[in-house]
Order: C-alpha cells, then sequence, then structure tokens
C-alpha cells in the first residue's frame, strides 16, 4: 500500500470483531496487523462466500469489504451480510472512485465509502466510530 500524510495515531480502543474482505493478501495482512493493534478480532475472507461463512460463524460488528471480489460484487455481499446479521456496519472499499459507485455503495446500507490507498488514521476513525455507533445503541 502506498503511504500517506495521515500519520497521527487514532486508537479504537473497543474489543469488537472485524470482518476485512479483500482479494488482495497484502490489504488483508496490512489492515488485519494495524486493528489487531486496537484490540479487535479481525476475521479475513478472500471472497464474498468466505465472508458469508464467517458471519453464519461469528458476529460481526463491522466489515471492510472491497467492491471487487472473485465470486460477487462488494453490494451484493453487504445484502447478503445484512440478511445474516441486520445490525452489521459496512465499510466499502474501492480503488476506483465515482459519484455512482458510492451512491450505489450507499444505498446497499453502508456507513462509509473509503477510496484506495486508504488513509490508515481516517480508516481508524470510521472503524471506531462505526463500532461506538454500535454500542451506544445496545447500552
Amino acid at each position: 500500500m502506498k503511504g500517506n500524510s495521515c500519520n497521527k495515531a487514532v486508537g479504537i480502543g473497543i474489543a469488537s470483531n472485524i470482518l476485512i474482505v479483500d482479494m488482495d493478501r497484502n490489504i488483508l495482512d496490512q489492515l488485519d496487523r494495524i486493528l489487531s493493534s486496537e484490540q479487535v478480532v479481525v476475521h479475513r475472507a478472500t471472497s464474498g462466500r468466505e465472508a458469508i461463512k464467517v458471519c453464519r460463524a461469528s458476529i460481526v460488528e463491522l466489515a471492510i469489504i472491497d467492491m471487487r471480489l472473485p465470486d460477487m460484487h462488494g453490494y451484493e455481499l453487504v445484502l447478503e451480510l445484512k440478511e445474516i446479521q441486520p445490525s452489521i456496519r459496512v465499510i466499502m472499499a474501492s480503488e476506483d472512485y465515482s459519484p455512482e459507485a458510492e451512491a450505489n455503495a450507499r444505498r446497499s446500507g453502508i456507513i462509509y465509502y473509503a477510496q484506495k490507498p486508504f488513509c490508515i488514521d481516517l480508516l481508524r476513525m470510521v472503524v471506531m466510530k462505526g463500532i461506538s455507533h454500535l454500542s451506544s445503541h445496545t447500552a
């Protein structure tokens, strides 16, 4: 992943299950390493089908899903995961930004549309906000 100018640390500090779905193992490794250091349990999947299996086996509070997966589109996966776990919060990620793609992603129920390469600190902040939103609604 390319470096970026966002380098001030932002801590998550909430024990939660996060699912990262991306066919690029380098991105999985980097996000896993960053988010695992923030007291979250990270589940990884390289396809939509793998992600569905994870969500059937574990409660996942938040998912970071790449729009392009080998077996389905990210929008489709969001809808399937929301059928399994209606309260799951989703961040959609894509290298190719377009206003139409973001609008479609938002209609599928995402909380944030992240363009790759990620600004890691911005992504941490969005993850923290997504997780804290859930905990404030279950308290």
